[in-house]
């Protein structure tokens, strides 16, 4: 939703919808030239574009408070650093985790016994020439102590990596944050 395509066409769709209220607060409203009109639709769009990371920011931050779903007869998750699908509760010592399935986890340290971090290299290609490699399909391998479920797979996959490779460096990078976080958190 932070992709500049998007946040332009939202700007421009805004800015269509916004501009008939910027142009009655001008004290020359009423017949207003095409020119003018236009400006007034350019200078709408230009502010809900450069007002957007703010607003986009203050989601964020809303959707981090929010306690994290548990299996039942469990007691609730507080999470202490959090991302789309892995968290730390830090004060009791738990990790939440969602699986590529879609299934929630909680795990305590523990359960834990090691992890890795796992990725595919692609080579981008333009017009028959490599132009770089790409880390992509980034995710982390939970091995637990369970018999049932000796493997919990976790996704990076909070931006799309078709989107090109600044989506696939944010995902690689979150998840090379995250294995350094887990290491520094079951170590503690």
């Amino acid at each position: 939703m932070n992709h500049p395509i998007v946040r332009l066409l939202i700007a421009v769709v805004a800015g269509y919808i916004l501009r008939p209220v910027l142009a009655m607060l001008l004290p020359f409203h009423v017949g207003l030239s095409p020119v003018l009109w236009f400006l007034v639709w350019i200078l709408t769009a230009s502010g809900v574009w450069f007002l957007w990371p703010t607003l986009f920011k203050a989601l964020r931050k809303g959707t981090t408070a929010t306690a994290l779903p548990v299996p039942s007869g469990q007691e609730p998750f507080t999470a202490t650093h959090r991302c789309k699908n892995l968290a730390i509760d830090a004060n009791s010592g738990r990790v939440w985790a969602k699986d590529d399935r879609g299934k929630v986890w909680v795990l305590s340290k523990d359960e834990i016994r090691s992890w890795n971090h796992r990725w595919t290299d692609l080579t981008r290609h333009y017009r028959g020439v490599a132009t770089g490699v790409v880390s992509c399909k980034n995710c982390i391998d939970l091995n637990t102590s369970s018999l049932d479920h000796p493997t919990i797979r976790v996704r990076f996959n909070e931006w799309s990596d078709n989107w090109g490779f600044g989506a696939a460096k944010r995902n690689h990078a979150q998840a090379v944050e995250w294995h350094a976080r887990l290491e520094t958190f079951i170590h503690s």
